[in-house]
């Protein structure tokens, strides 16, 4: 946007390939226009804005599995605000905490970015938004793999 972002109501949820919740994290302040902000894991050599609870140990990397990124508390249901399905496409249609369903998964987010792990990806990629600004509402133009660029913005 052109203006700054309050996240201080925002959540980081990761999503497993059934549609549950396994971990999440609570955004807090404001991020500047043009800025970003680095979630990771607490033990990540990427410095991160915000970390990951420890009861969260990593990123699953299985088949499937996605990140949502919502407005609102994410134990009743929420608002979608983004979602990010790596390694295949994101077959439930509604995601659900502690079997309370929060939010259903518009068709076209639930789309793969179309990349799945080969083995021959540089070390450090990292999934990343495109720089542009402009969100399409299409996860393979939206995102990509790109060169990791800890403390930066992404390089695409």
């Amino acid at each position: 946007t052109g203006a700054a972002v309050d996240v201080s109501n925002h959540y980081v949820l990761l999503v497993n390939d059934g549609g549950s919740v396994y971990g999440s994290v609570q955004l807090t302040g404001t991020i500047a226009s043009g800025g970003y902000l680095v979630v990771a894991p607490t033990a990540s050599d990427v410095p991160a804005d915000v970390a990951f609870p420890s009861g969260v140990s990593g990123i699953q990397n299985g088949g499937n599995d996605a990140a949502a990124l919502v407005d609102g508390d994410p134990t009743m249901p929420t608002t979608l605000v983004d979602f990010l399905v790596y390694e295949g496409d994101f077959t439930p249609t509604d995601v659900s905490n502690g079997g309370t369903v929060i939010f259903s998964v518009p068709a076209a987010w639930a789309m793969s970015i179309g990349t799945d792990s080969a083995g021959t990806e540089p070390d450090l990629s990292s999934l990343g938004r495109v720089s542009d600004a402009c969100d399409r509402m299409t996860p393979g133009v939206d995102w990509s793999v790109q060169v990791a660029t800890p403390g930066a913005a992404n390089g695409i």
